[in-house]
């Protein structure tokens, strides 16, 4: 990330899968779950052994992406099982319709699961920001 000393390989989708096992790092007695196949995007520090993935939501009317939000706790600890020897940060970027998802947002912040607003202008930088800050420790 510009401006940042760090080093992060990013992936997204089945590219996250090949390139760990490329690496030796990926658990394969374990088949990966059915929404931990494609994370929308994910940043691996390999010396400090941290990946975060990211999630994006994008909804308008109710559906079946505000159920998703549930998911969240169980996707980060699968990815811990497929990638054992890495701390995985697991968070959400959403449009501003889940903002009426009280429950689920309580939940995940329960977690320690961040949610990012995708409309706001400093998105970017603040998940910059906080990927930066836990690689740094």
């Amino acid at each position: 990330f510009k401006g940042h000393s760090r080093t992060f390989i990013e992936v997204s989708k089945s590219a996250l899968h090949k390139y760990m096992e490329k690496i030796g790092e990926k658990n394969m007695t374990l088949k990966p779950a059915a929404g931990c196949k494609l994370p929308d995007e994910a940043y691996i520090d390999l010396e400090k052994k941290n990946m975060f993935i990211i999630e994006k939501k994008f909804q308008q009317t109710s559906g079946s992406a505000d159920e998703k939000l549930q998911t969240g706790l169980f996707k980060q600890l699968h990815y811990k099982e497929l990638f054992p020897n890495f701390k995985i940060y697991y968070m959400y970027c959403l449009s501003d319709w889940f903002k009426r998802e009280g429950s689920a947002l309580n939940y995940l912040k329960d977690c320690g699961i961040p949610v990012f607003w995708g409309s706001s202008e400093t998105c970017k930088e603040k998940i910059i920001e906080f990927i930066h800050n836990l690689s740094s420790l």
